[in-house]
């Protein structure tokens, strides 16, 4: 996702660009991809008011931080957007998204 798509429809037309690329994408999951971005951009308002002090000391703000986190991720894995969650939906990973040597032994199969 590029650096700049910090708004809740930038990430929403993006992630979706993202899933149509892997060929995933289904209408139907518009609902989650909108939760996704919701959560996204609350994450991208945290970071911006975001200290180290902040994590440090285990305020509200980096708890709030933590669990934005942990949810991006999740739903970054049950959309497909992760290798794992790709994997999961598809059987396959991106080949394009391997190292070489990854590549290599995946030709070699």
């Amino acid at each position: 996702m590029p650096a700049n798509a910090t708004t809740r429809n930038t990430i929403k037309n993006n992630t979706i660009k993202e899933l149509k690329r892997l060929g995933i994408y289904k209408p139907e999951f518009d609902g989650v991809i909108s939760l996704y971005s919701l959560t996204c951009e609350q994450y991208f308002a945290v970071v911006k008011r975001f200290d180290i002090a902040d994590y440090e000391s285990r305020t509200p703000l980096a708890l709030s931080f933590e669990n934005l986190r942990n949810d991006i991720l999740k739903q970054s894995a049950q959309l497909g957007l992760t290798p794992a969650g790709l994997k999961k939906i598809t059987g396959i990973v991106d080949v394009k998204q391997k190292g070489k040597l990854a590549q290599a032994l995946t030709q070699l199969e």
